[in-house]
């Protein structure tokens, strides 16, 4: 028996166990986007508060790799491909919802960010300029009426740009889709 074939054994009987589990809990992938959407926007208001601590910065390094904030990598890269999936699957963006709310936050706690370490002046946002841009994602239509959206959209055209440039070994992209 190989090493594949254990594997294969074991996560048929992982399997097996989890649905005849009684604590197993199925639960919808709209209702799993909105969890994690949920948890990357409260991640990135706890990371942009890191800023305003007086700790050195290689102990903040270690608040991010051993506390709340260890999550902080993950919802940096996926917070915007998690909000957009919750939306393009109808979930409810009203304005009072509990999503919409912790991106406004979001959004308030980042423009805060920008007013301080800018300062005290927000910069117009100077178009970014690319050679071989991405198509506009039309998910991004689904949150046209929220304050975030300005800010999801900068996100993905900067990914876009940098997308297209090569790693410093000169292989590759910095961010492989595009």
């Amino acid at each position: 028996m190989t090493v594949a074939d254990v594997s294969v054994l074991m996560c048929l009987r992982a399997y097996r166990f989890l649905l005849k589990s009684s604590a197993a809990k199925v639960i919808s992938l709209n209702k799993a986007e909105l969890n994690i959407s949920f948890s990357c926007a409260t991640t990135l208001i706890r990371g942009l508060e890191l800023f305003y601590q007086s700790a050195a910065p290689s102990e903040r390094l270690m608040q991010i790799a051993s506390s709340t904030h260890r999550l902080l990598p993950y919802a940096l890269e996926y917070w915007t491909e998690h909000c957009l999936r919750y939306a393009a699957s109808c979930g409810s963006l009203e304005p009072g919802s509990l999503l919409p709310r912790r991106l406004s936050e979001l959004e308030n706690k980042h423009s805060s960010f920008l007013q301080t370490f800018r300062g005290g002046e927000l910069a117009s946002p100077q178009p970014l300029e690319s050679s071989n841009e991405c198509p506009p994602d039309d998910r991004l239509k689904c949150i046209s009426h929220l304050p975030i959206k300005h800010l999801i959209d900068e996100v993905l055209h900067v990914r876009s740009i940098a997308g297209q440039q090569c790693c410093e070994n000169g292989e590759g992209k910095l961010f492989p889709f595009c």
